[in-house]
């Protein structure tokens, strides 16, 4: 009866550790002789079973701390991630003031830049304005340029007209002259006396008869200022 039990209880090769029946002398896998009595091999099995508990106790308490261990330093690494975390979005806030602030100085910045537009298209108003003043005033100045022009071909046309009056009356006046300087000859000459000279002669005569104007001849008689500034004779006068 036990030699039934024993060919049917399964032990494992001592040396390749493969499962192999505990009557066998040999085993069929690696070929090494079983050299291990029945007995023994039921204290080393009870010896290797105690053994395994013990290596998976121990494993056990090892895997519990490490584990706990990975635990731990997964709460540090999450409390390390959360504390980082948090001064991300410390950080982040910052950043989110200063893009509020930034954002406010753009507002500002925006409203400043619709003052200006409406400043410049103010001023781009009062531009064509002057310009289209400008352009009347350019208009104006080739109207005042173009009567100036006009103005000075009718002042040189004055001037010319005055200078033919000018010399007309000029003319008019010279002629009055001669003719009165003519008339006054002509009564000069009615109210003078006669006198008489050759020419030739200093002197005028009062008298052909003159003893001076003896000897000459061509004498010529007029008034004593057509004699040609001739002075008396001393005989004579």
């Amino acid at each position: 009866m036990s030699d039934t039990n024993d060919s049917q209880k399964i032990i494992d090769c001592p040396h390749c550790g493969k499962a192999i029946s505990a009557t066998s002398e040999k085993c069929p896998y690696c070929q090494k002789e079983i050299n291990q009595q029945p007995e023994q091999s039921q204290e080393d099995n009870k010896t290797k079973k105690l053994n395994i508990k013990k290596i998976l106790f121990i494993a056990y308490a090892v895997l519990s701390v490490f584990v706990i261990l990975g635990l731990y330093n997964s709460l540090s690494s999450a409390k390390m991630r959360n504390e980082n975390l948090q001064k991300k979005i410390e950080a982040y806030q910052y950043d989110i003031d200063d893009y509020k602030d930034t954002i406010k100085d753009l507002k500002k910045q925006l409203a400043e830049k619709e003052d200006y537009e409406s400043k410049y298209n103010e001023l781009n108003s009062q531009l064509d304005n002057y310009k289209d003043q400008q352009a009347t005033i350019n208009d104006q100045n080739n109207k005042l340029t173009e009567i100036q022009s006009q103005y000075d071909s009718l002042q040189s046309e004055r001037d010319n007209l005055q200078q033919q009056v000018d010399a007309k009356k000029a003319a008019e006046e010279q002629a009055a002259r001669a003719a009165q300087q003519q008339q006054w000859e002509q009564e000069s000459q009615s109210n003078e006396e006669t006198v008489y000279w050759v020419a030739g002669g200093e002197c005028y005569h009062s008298s052909p008869n003159c003893a001076t104007l003896k000897r000459s001849s061509n004498i010529v008689s007029g008034s004593v200022s057509s004699a040609g500034g001739r002075r008396p004779c001393k005989v004579c006068h």
